[in-house]
């Protein structure tokens, strides 16, 4: 588990290095209406549609597979292990920061920006033969910075804290993808 952990904080660190190219710069005016598809393979493995609703505003709509790290104890042994629930989650996402990555020289292509977010996540039950996953539907506020590198390499970390409607319970979120954009 330390050792993903390790692997993930260190993409994530080189990912914010890396200098964004001057000639990707556009202004928000082109991408009006912007449709984003993406999938995301490594960590979450899922699809995503986002679509542009103004020039700060989008609807995301995301299906796939979420992560959950367990222990199991056999035979006195402890043995960690993961299970993949499926999710689907739809979003309201509100970007902070495109006019000041704009006079900085960055991109927001492909909505590269810093965003505060609504959504709504839905995770189906699942189990296997050490730990069930019980089902949840949640409305959750989020706050999240998204990247893209070299116009179709995403990384988007989110993070929020909301209301487990079937549990009725506190539910928190913490995200981390990396995918190819279309």
């Amino acid at each position: 588990m330390k050792q993903i952990l390790f692997t993930a904080t260190a993409l994530l660190l080189s990912a914010f290095t890396f200098a964004q190219i001057p000639d990707q710069n556009r202004s928000k005016t082109d991408f009006q209406n912007e449709t984003i598809y993406r999938v995301n393979l490594l960590l979450t493995p899922n699809l995503e549609i986002e679509k542009d609703v103004t020039k700060d505003i989008s609807i995301l709509a995301s299906a796939g597979f979420g992560i959950g790290y367990y222990n199991s104890y056999r035979l006195s042994e402890r043995e960690g292990n993961f299970i993949f629930p499926f999710q689907i989650e739809l979003a309201t996402r509100y970007y902070t920061n495109f006019n000041r990555r704009l006079e900085k020289g960055k991109t927001i292509e492909n909505n590269s920006g810093n965003y505060v977010a609504l959504s709504f996540a839905n995770v189906f039950e699942a189990e296997n033969d050490d730990v069930r996953v019980e089902p949840g539907s949640a409305l959750i506020g989020a706050y999240g910075i998204q990247r893209t590198y070299w116009k179709h390499f995403n990384l988007n970390f989110q993070t929020g804290l909301g209301y487990d409607f079937q549990q009725e319970e506190v539910a928190g979120q913490l995200i981390l993808k990396l995918g190819y954009t279309f």
